[in-house]
């Protein structure tokens, strides 16, 4: 029980400090072609980070000690920004960067975080902030 309440902590907070965490740290992000996924998260991901859903749209890399790694998106382009507008022009990024990619360099796109816009950010950061919003439970004893 306690490992779930600091996980959540973890993932709360993250969610709504997303822009910081992210510019403050140069993360990277990262579209997959093939599968449709994105994902922003460290450099280099530690091994013993595990994905774990919050909710329909998100799953979060946590550690086994509940420190938020990064963020996966599944069916980004098919899905999730077509119902989140706030982050369609990710989608123009993705498009150009697919564009120029040779085929020999294998399916997955990879963009320094700083070349998202504000107001990119700040789109995906309200996506987080409303989806885990809606999942959240109150329990008044607490």
């Amino acid at each position: 029980m306690q490992k779930n309440i600091t996980e959540n902590k973890a993932v709360l907070s993250f969610a709504y400090n997303f822009e910081n965490v992210v510019r403050d740290n140069d993360w990277i992000s990262r579209y997959d072609t093939d599968t449709d996924a994105f994902s922003v998260t460290v450099k280099k991901l530690p091994n013993d980070a595990r994905l774990k859903y919050f909710g329909d749209e998100f799953a979060f890399y946590l550690t086994k000690n509940g420190q938020v790694k990064g963020i996966f998106i599944e069916y980004f382009k098919k899905n999730f920004i077509r119902h989140n507008k706030g982050v369609d022009e990710i989608r123009g990024l993705i498009n150009r960067k697919e564009a120029t990619q040779k085929k020999d360099q294998g399916s997955l796109l990879e963009f320094k975080t700083s070349a998202f816009k504000t107001k990119i950010m700040r789109g995906l950061e309200d996506v987080l902030e409303e989806s885990l919003a809606k999942g959240i439970k109150l329990n008044p004893a607490c």
